[in-house]
């Protein structure tokens, strides 16, 4: 007899699911509520080359900087647009191995570059840091002393020069979390010896006014990946399952009965009393009478 699909012969549980985990969303591992793309954070560690901290200092003297906060914490807030990094295998094919069959296997693991988009600041901040970066890995040569902007516009036909990629690598991390600080959920990519590529031209117009923005294209070597589930107990075991205290439900509410011990048949709640219509709750009673609906205030 051929052998069911999983979701006809429901050997792997039927793929049940309760419906108060719908809303609770609080099955194992961070249940079963979306993620949202509108929240995460960008940082760009400027100090993490292999070759000491000149890439940092270099972008420092060079940008238009006035704050405590490295340059890489600080650029982090005028991030408008961040990728999750993806990877890809390239193949190779063998023909023959098996009669009239070709068959591929993974041959390199290949990380393709990520754009990441900032708002550019009336200082231009940031346009300033990816400069900075850029000629910091290709400085020109003008065959003596650098000076200053005068002097470069003077030169004619410089060169350039390529420093040591130990020089200009640094690391960046990407994550994206939710917004219940207290119990977060997140997914945190670790980028490993990343450097700016390519610096996309970003448009001017007259007209109607827009952010300037600035994109970024970032080659790296590779990632690391840390997760959290929404529940921060919940913990990988060595077999691939997840571990996780029992779903919580919602706090009960104090105004709720009392459930009845089993047997117990619930009681008919007792009728309220009529009031007379001239006394409230309290048992304060009007000496005008039956007390109104509406009231009505007039000015003289």
């Amino acid at each position: 007899m051929a052998k069911k699909a999983l979701v006809i012969a429901k050997e792997d549980g039927g793929r049940r699911l309760k419906t108060e985990d719908l809303y609770l969303g609080n099955s194992r591992a961070g249940g079963i509520v979306p993620a949202f793309n509108n929240i995460y954070d960008v940082t760009i560690d400027f100090s993490s080359t292999q070759s000491g901290r000149d890439l940092e200092k270099h972008i420092t003297s060079t940008a238009i900087f006035e704050n405590d906060q490295p340059p890489g914490s600080y650029l982090s807030l005028f991030c408008s647009e961040a990728l999750l990094p993806g990877s890809q295998l390239q193949t190779s094919k063998v023909d023959g191995l098996r009669q009239g069959l070709s068959q591929s296997y993974a041959l390199y693991r290949r990380y393709p570059d990520i754009n990441l988009t900032w708002y550019s600041q009336r200082d231009y901040f940031t346009n300033d840091v990816f400069n900075a970066w850029m000629e910091f890995i290709s400085p020109p040569d003008f065959g003596g002393p650098e000076g200053n902007l005068e002097t470069k516009l003077k030169q004619d036909n410089p060169g350039r020069r390529m420093r040591y990629p130990d020089s200009y690598k640094c690391n960046l991390e990407i994550t994206s979390f939710n917004r219940a600080l207290a119990n977060p959920s997140y997914i945190t990519y670790f980028i490993r010896k990343a450097f700016p590529t390519n610096i996309i031209a970003a448009p001017l117009a007259y007209g109607k006014a827009e952010l300037i923005k600035t994109t970024v294209s970032f080659a790296y070597e590779t990632y690391y990946i840390d997760r959290q589930g929404a529940d921060a107990g919940a913990t990988k075991n060595t077999d691939g399952s997840v571990s996780a205290p029992s779903p919580r439900g919602p706090a009960a509410d104090p105004s709720d009965p009392s459930p009845l011990p089993p047997g117990t048949k619930p009681t008919k709640p007792a009728t309220p009393a009529i009031l007379p219509e001239n006394q409230n709750l309290d048992g304060y009673v009007s000496p005008l009478g039956p007390m109104p609906d509406n009231f009505f205030f007039t000015t003289p």
